[in-house]
């Protein structure tokens, strides 16, 4: 689900190894049968045709895009992936080797949908391959931290975002929807490299600190790589996935009996944190 006005075309380039599209090909193998949700101008649909020679199904919300796109695959569904009757479009089961929603999900209102839908069209081996972004960003924090929230043309806070998610949400997501989550690989940016328009030297040692401490503070996408669901996953509490919170946790243990200036943001940014990760 893609505004019109993001012709992603130009984005791929598979020198960069600190790329969500590199990372979401090089797992694909050739020859596949792949379905690819909101595939833009086909930047990659081609590639996986060309390069790969998969057969690729597609599903794109603006025509004009689709009208690009549909060029390298072999049938396009023009439609809105949450209003989308899949029954209808996609009426035999167990057809796809890879179902891809490479930064589609946060585009959704109804993420949970098109993933339990894709559960029965996953061949048995199938893998489901996403990219979504990381709203627990540093730079993300710092705004929040200075009363700010403002939404960009594109990245992580794309004006057409309509969910955020963290890496304890996207765990849960993809647990709910009947998968587990085999590998989740990182895009990496700096906390001060990334769209946002905003020094280094306005913020204090002390905060750029305590932001770096969090696990995931220079991630900037996270590259989900799931699989069906044979049993029950634990909670991602249970997992013991280590949490923003608690490596702060490690840091209010080691400073903040030295300085109470340290406290006192140490507890502006704990507050912040905890409401993002709800």
């Amino acid at each position: 689900m893609r505004n019109e006005e993001h012709d992603y075309s130009n984005f791929i380039d598979l020198q960069n190894e600190n790329s969500s599209l590199t990372k979401i090909i090089g797992k694909i193998t050739p020859g596949s049968n792949v379905l690819e949700f909101g595939p833009a101008g086909g930047y990659m649909t081609r590639y996986l045709k060309e390069n790969l020679g998969c057969k690729i199904v597609c599903v794109e919300i603006s025509e004009e895009l689709a009208n690009s796109a549909k060029l390298f695959c072999e049938r396009m569904i023009i439609g809105d992936i949450d209003h989308l009757d899949f029954k209808k479009e996609f009426p035999v089961d167990h057809t796809f080797d890879f179902i891809i929603f490479s930064d589609v999900l946060e585009h959704l209102y109804f993420p949970k949908k098109p993933l339990s839908e894709s559960l029965r069209l996953l061949k048995e081996n199938g893998r489901i391959l996403a990219s979504i972004p990381n709203i627990a960003h540093g730079s993300i924090i710092l705004q929040l931290l200075n009363g700010r929230f403002e939404y960009q043309s594109q990245g992580l806070l794309d004006n057409t975002h309509i969910r955020f998610f963290t890496k304890s949400s996207i765990y849960s997501l993809f647990q709910e929807t009947g998968y587990k989550i085999d590998h989740l690989e990182r895009v990496k940016i700096g906390i001060f490299e990334t769209e946002f328009d905003f020094k280094k030297d306005r913020y204090s040692e002390i905060q750029q600190e305590a932001i770096s401490l969090s696990e995931e503070s220079e991630t900037y996408q996270f590259i989900v790589d799931a699989s069906r669901s044979s049993s029950k996953q634990l909670p991602v509490s249970e997992e013991k996935l280590l949490s923003s919170s608690e490596s702060y946790r490690e840091f209010l243990d080691w400073k903040a009996l030295k300085n109470a200036k340290i406290v006192r943001i140490a507890i502006s940014f704990q507050s912040v944190l905890n409401r993002i990760l709800k």
